[in-house]
């Protein structure tokens, strides 16, 4: 019988943080692979960039995981400029990039490397929920967003 696994969501890698350091630095690195094809190539960026030749592509990117996860299973959001028109409505509706619920890519490795810094190799055995120390540290960081 074959068995499925999964990561439900980012705060399971809390639980195995090396392992969880290189699970999200592959899945960043495959999503930088796809992005920079597209922005390869010249029709594209100068049609929407202004200055194509100035652009840092790894200054603009939104990248994180939400928690809940939207599809049940650990993903990264990869979203690259420029906005459509609709993905700019749901970012305005609080839709995309959603505060208490958005994690950016960064702090979610920042957390991950400090814990394999610190010789926790096994993980912590924190709770994992909405009130854990670590999301709400960030989001006392991040209080004056609505």
């Amino acid at each position: 019988q074959r068995r499925v696994h999964g990561i439900p969501d980012w705060r399971y890698l809390l639980l195995r943080p090396q392992l969880g350091l290189e699970l999200i630095n592959e899945m960043y690195g495959a999503c930088v692979k796809a992005g920079k094809t597209l922005f390869a190539r010249d029709e594209w960026r100068s049609k929407f960039i202004r200055s194509p030749e100035e652009f840092d592509f790894h200054k603009h990117i939104a990248a994180g995981f939400n928690y809940p996860p939207s599809q049940y299973q650990l993903h990264i959001q990869f979203m690259a400029p420029c906005l459509l028109p609709f993905q700019w409505a749901q970012a305005i509706k609080g839709v995309h990039f959603t505060f208490k619920r958005f994690f950016p890519f960064a702090f979610v490795k920042e957390v991950l490397e400090v814990l394999v810094k610190e010789g926790l190799a096994e993980g912590v055995s924190a709770k994992l929920d909405t009130k854990s120390e670590i999301q709400q540290a960030y989001f006392s960081l991040h209080s004056s967003n609505p």
